[in-house]
């Protein structure tokens, strides 16, 4: 199962930035109002899932979606 990401609070307020290690791959994810963006800091390429929206992080490849 690859980790996924959703929404969960109407009022996003100022945002948060977490990072975290899955299967020996770190990520780093920041939510700002309106916005999301997940970072593979360190491994291979890992498939996280935004909503429902599949997406494919590769290191120093930054990926944003609205939030």
């Amino acid at each position: 199962m690859a980790p996924s990401f959703t929404r969960q609070r109407d009022n996003p307020g100022s945002g948060s930035r977490f990072g975290l290690l899955y299967r020996g791959r770190r990520l780093r994810v920041e939510i700002v109002p309106g916005e999301a963006r997940y970072e593979l800091v360190a491994g291979e390429p890992l498939k996280v899932f935004h909503h429902d929206e599949a997406i494919t992080l590769r290191p120093s490849s930054p990926v944003m979606r609205a939030w």
